[in-house]
């Protein structure tokens, strides 16, 4: 899809209200899929085993399923945890396994940490629609506001 609204989640698997706020995005994503893109950068202070198992499943095609078990999760994943959701998709385990283990991968992870920090965002959950912060993340009627603006602007 070439839509001209981009709609950005930046956010972290690790943060609780990231997990609270993912019924917005999931509820935002079924109305607009095909009007608008969206998007996830991983923010947090640390490169999480979350944050690479994601990417990891990225190189597999396999990155929003892997991001749907990360935010189903009660519990800050660690490695095992990460693994045994990763084995419940679709992925060639030893490919995943190596691609964790591979230095690209956090930095892949580090360069988005870096490039949300450069642009002053300092916490999650922040939601942008083409590069333009939402002030309440947490509000999907703000939000849809928000792209209605942008899709009518479009038109």
């Amino acid at each position: 899809m070439q839509a001209q609204t981009l709609l950005l989640e930046v956010s972290d698997y690790d943060c609780s209200k990231c997990k609270e706020n993912v019924h917005v995005i999931d509820s935002l994503y079924k109305n607009y899929k095909d009007k608008i893109r969206f998007g996830f950068t991983h923010f947090g202070s640390y490169i999480s085993p979350s944050a690479k198992a994601a990417e990891s499943a990225e190189i597999q095609g396999q990155f929003w399923a892997m991001h749907e078990l990360l935010f189903s999760s009660t519990n800050i994943p660690d490695s095992s945890i990460v693994f045994n959701m990763a084995s419940k998709l679709p992925l060639n385990m030893d490919k995943f396994k190596k691609d964790y283990s591979n230095k690209e991968t956090e930095v892949t992870v580090f360069k988005s940490l870096n490039l949300i920090h450069d642009a002053g965002i300092y916490g999650t959950p922040t939601i942008l629609i083409n590069n333009r912060p939402v002030f309440n993340s947490g509000s999907y009627k703000e939000i849809e506001l928000e792209i209605k603006k942008l899709l009518n602007e479009n038109k």
